[in-house]
C-alpha cells in the first residue's frame, strides 16, 4: 500500500538457522513512530536485520518501501538501502576520518556527485543534528552522544522514508539518551518513520507512541491509544 513503509505477513525470523520469533505480522505507515521493546535476545534487532536485508528469512512476505524482500535481486539491495536510514549502538564511524569526511564519504558510496550539493546537504544535517561546529573533529574528539549525533547524520543523507535505530541509547548516560531521543522524534515530526528497538522503557512516558513487543518467540502490538491508557496519562 502507497501509505505502508513495512509490511510483514506471517514472517518466521531466524538467528543462525534457529526460529526467533513467529508469524510475525505488522505494518508501519508513513511517517510512524514505533518502539520495539523486548529483552536481549527477544528478536529485536533480528527483526531490524531483516528489514534491510541483512539477515534472510524462509517463510512470510517482507515489503519494505515497495521492495517485496523475497524477490529483492542483490543488484537492487543498494537501492533498497538508500531508502533506508540504519543508527546502531556502537555508532560505527570511520575513527581515522573528521565528522565531515564520515559523511562524504557515504555520500560518495551512494552516487553523489556534485559538489555544492554535498557541502549543502552536509550543512544541513550537521544544522539539524547541532554539530555545525565539529566537522572538522575527529571521533575521538567528540562525546558519546555528539558520535551517535553524526552517526544519526549519516544515517540520514539520501533522505530515508524509514529510519531503523538499534538501540542507539544503549551506551549512553540517561541524559544524553534523552537527548538523542528528542533528536529522533524531531527527525520524525519532519516525516521520516523511524523504528526504534530500545532497552529505555522510560522513553515511552516522555514520548507515548506505538511499541511492537518481542517475547516468547511473538510479537504484540500494542497501539498509541493503549499505551497512552496504560500509563493513564488519557487518549
Amino acid at each position: 500500500m502507497k501509505d505502508t513503509v513495512v509490511s510483514f505477513r506471517g514472517v518466521t525470523v531466524e538467528q543462525q538457522g534457529n526460529s526467533v520469533l513467529s508469524e510475525v505480522s505488522f505494518d508501519v505507515a508513513k511517517g510512524e513512530f514505533l518502539y520495539l521493546l523486548g529483552k536481549t535476545g527477544s528478536g529485536k534487532s533480528s527483526i531490524l536485520k531483516t528489514m534491510y536485508a541483512d539477515l534472510p528469512f524462509r517463510v512470510g512476505t517482507i515489503v519494505i518501501s515497495d521492495y517485496e524482500l523475497a524477490k529483492l535481486p542483490q543488484k537492487e539491495l543498494p537501492y533498497l538501502r538508500r531508502k533506508l536510514g540504519i543508527v546502531f549502538q556502537d555508532f560505527e564511524l570511520l575513527t581515522d576520518r573528521t565528522v565531515e569526511d564520515n559523511l562524504l564519504f557515504v555520500m560518495k558510496a551512494t552516487g553523489w556527485k556534485k559538489e555544492s550539493l554535498m557541502q549543502q546537504r552536509m550543512d544541513d544535517l550537521l544544522t539539524l543534528v547541532g554539530l555545525e561546529a565539529y566537522r572538522k573533529k575527529y571521533p575521538h574528539q567528540l562525546s558519546g552522544g555528539e558520535q551517535q549525533r553524526v552517526a544519526i547524520a549519516r544515517a540520514l543523507i539520501n533522505d530515508p522514508v524509514l529510519l531503523l535505530a538499534d538501540e542507539p541509547t544503549g551506551n549512553l548516560d540517561p541524559v544524553v539518551a534523552q537527548d538523542i531521543l528528542k533528536l529522533f522524534i524531531k527527525i520524525n515530526q519532519q516525516g521520516t518513520a523511524v523504528i526504534m528497538a530500545t532497552h529505555y522503557h522510560n522513553f515511552l512516558k516522555m514520548h507515548p507512541s506505538r511499541v511492537i513487543f518481542c517475547e516468547e518467540g511473538r510479537l504484540r502490538d500494542i497501539s498509541k491509544a493503549q499505551v497512552l491508557q496504560r500509563l493513564d496519562l488519557g487518549s
